[in-house]
């Protein structure tokens, strides 16, 4: 549901993992900020920054407006 991760050391990384049931526009969002997107059902990032991290994900396939309206939002991931 949510978590802290620690990052680690120099150069330390954490890989942050989602899966959807169905194709979907993965959307990982950092600090409230938009920072990456995959299209399918599932995606992996790997992780260097310190920050809190969260995914929304979009059904494209739905008609306008609601393909524009996240379907999931999830909980904060806290990488310290």
């Amino acid at each position: 549901m949510g978590d802290e991760i620690v990052l680690g050391g120099e150069g330390g990384e954490v890989r942050l993992r989602v899966a959807t049931p169905v194709a979907s526009r993965i959307v990982l969002v950092r600090d409230g900020r938009s920072v990456d997107e995959k299209e399918g059902t599932a995606a992996v990032w790997t992780v260097r920054e310190r920050g809190v991290y969260r995914v929304e994900c979009f059904l494209p396939q739905l008609p306008d407006p609601l393909s524009r309206k996240p379907w999931i939002i999830s909980n904060p991931i806290y990488v310290r």
